[in-house]
């Protein structure tokens, strides 16, 4: 069952410790030193100080220079842009009730501060492995669980959220893939001889057929109520197709829960 959690309620008891804020711990953690000047830049600061109640999912240092490199910008830059940062930032926040991941469920939907339903996130498990799904379709994996900042959970992530295309203006905003390489281009084939006054020279043999470009591949995690004809149509492919990709697929009826297949990286 899926939970949508939206309600506001204290959390933490008596003589419990909240003079540290989520920044200083993110930055103490060595893993995210990059989220206090974000935080700064974006006007935010004052929203997760000391005395915030919540869970946030923290991108790690690795997980933002990844970002900057799909932007195609530096890490200063991207924290320059204060716009895109007041946009994204607040999809990391679950305000009102400080989680740990003993109180996620697999399944739960999480509601940020963004709101609306493009402004969820969806808590999964796979492979016992705690996953956070958001609205612009990424996967990302909780690498570090319940630290605690004050009356928050902190949760470090290795991806930045970012939700569905709706929030941006003109819903341009995108996470550029790296482009595939161009093919080589064919050579043209030689000028053939003048012909001789007493034998023609064979015609020049015809080039051979250009080899097809490789597929390229991502994996998909099977959910509840996926099926290999499903999955066919999700990725614009045939249900043969993914079963020549796929040799260890043998029930092509009854595919495991969880089990990772591959598939064509481009949807539908």
């Amino acid at each position: 069952m899926w939970h949508v959690i939206t309600a506001v309620s204290a959390q933490g008891g008596e003589g419990e410790d909240a003079s540290e804020s989520v920044a200083v711990l993110a930055a103490a953690s060595g893993d995210a030193s990059w989220l206090a000047a974000a935080l700064e830049a974006a006007g935010l600061s004052d929203e997760l100080a000391e005395g915030f109640v919540g869970t946030v999912f923290v991108p790690t240092d690795e997980a933002f220079g990844k970002l900057a490199e799909q932007l195609g910008l530096s890490e200063e830059e991207v924290l320059a842009d204060t716009e895109l940062l007041a946009q994204v930032l607040p999809y990391h926040v679950v305000p009102g009730q400080a989680l740990t991941a003993g109180d996620l469920e697999d399944g739960e939907i999480l509601q940020t501060q963004l709101g609306g339903q493009a402004g969820e996130l969806k808590y999964t498990e796979v492979n016992g492995n705690p996953h956070l799904g958001t609205t612009s379709g990424q996967r990302a994996k909780v690498v570090k669980a319940d630290l605690q900042a004050g009356f928050a959970v902190v949760h470090l992530v290795d991806k930045v959220l970012v939700p569905g295309a709706e929030f941006f203006e003109g819903g341009d905003f995108s996470i550029a893939e790296a482009p595939a390489p161009a093919p080589e281009p064919v050579p043209e084939p030689s000028p053939s001889p003048p012909p001789s006054p007493v034998l023609s020279p064979p015609p020049p043999s015809p080039l051979p057929p250009r080899p097809p470009l490789p597929v390229v591949l991502c994996m998909h995690v099977v959910e509840a109520g996926e099926f290999l004809s499903s999955l066919a149509e999700t990725y614009a492919t045939t249900n043969d197709a993914l079963l020549a990709i796929n040799p260890q697929i043998t029930k092509p009826d009854s595919i495991p829960l969880g089990s990772t297949i591959n598939v064509p990286c481009k949807k539908a």
